[in-house]
């Protein structure tokens, strides 16, 4: 998923570029970025 993230957040690219590029919807690609940005870096929500 980093280079996803990395054409639009890092390289310039509209969502709907990236996603074409990667021949992917731009909504899968917006959800993704938007879950990236949640990410607190911990690989395991929950009380687990």
């Amino acid at each position: 998923m980093k280079r996803q993230h990395a054409l639009v957040l890092e390289q310039g690219y509209t969502k709907a570029e990236a996603a074409r590029s990667l021949g992917i919807r731009a909504n899968l690609l917006g959800r993704w970025i938007k879950e990236h940005a949640e990410d607190d870096g911990q690989a395991f929500r929950g009380n687990g």
